[in-house]
């Protein structure tokens, strides 16, 4: 008779736990729901913030698309990729790549080398449908190009499907179009 006493605590237990598990998941799924419902309504292009959404998702003044994200991946050969977002964009001022929407700073160019996480990478890609925003200290200049399937950022270089782009300035700091000679203060990686 003791194991049936046993079997039925035991099962009285588990069914009291199994009741706050269902609760709690409950609890969950509604915070869940609401919090998806409370998003679109800020997204939707007549939502709540829909005049702030453009400076808050990117700083690409055309936005198709603005749901989209890029990741960057940092490359070494001699260690594993380090996979830096998603993010709406990726902005790179002088030598330092930083995150958006905070602008968290990412990884710093120097020696020839970029700085991540402790660690350092010879490159950097972005791959899918991609944006490059060149944006000058001047507000009214600035110059999109893309969409480009794939970005790499190696040696100071920005490359666009295997084509140069531009390329970071030893001397102005400047981030300087390959082409035209021209030189950025920054580049802004986003969705294209």
């Amino acid at each position: 008779m003791r194991l049936a006493g046993d079997y039925s605590a035991l099962q009285q237990e588990f069914n009291e736990r199994q009741a706050e598990w269902n609760q709690a998941f409950r609890r969950f799924s509604d915070a869940q729901s609401k919090f998806a419902a409370h998003m679109r309504a800020i997204m939707s292009p007549a939502g709540e913030f829909a005049h702030l959404r453009d400076t808050i998702v990117a700083p690409v003044e055309d936005q198709r698309n603005v749901l989209s994200h890029v990741s960057l991946s940092f490359y070494n050969p001699m260690r594993p990729p380090l996979h830096v977002g998603p993010a709406p964009w990726f902005r790179i001022t002088r030598n330092c790549v930083r995150q958006g929407p905070h602008d968290e700073p990412v990884a710093i160019f120097e020696n020839s080398a970029w700085h991540a996480d402790g660690e350092r990478f010879t490159s950097s890609d972005v791959e899918g449908a991609t944006a490059i925003q060149l944006d000058d200290e001047s507000p009214d200049r600035v110059e999109v190009f893309g969409p480009f399937d794939f970005v790499r950022i190696a040696n100071a270089v920005l490359w666009t499907n295997s084509q140069p782009l531009v390329k970071l300035s030893s001397e102005t700091g400047h981030w300087q179009h390959v082409k035209t000679k021209h030189d950025w203060s920054e580049v802004v990686i986003t969705p294209a």
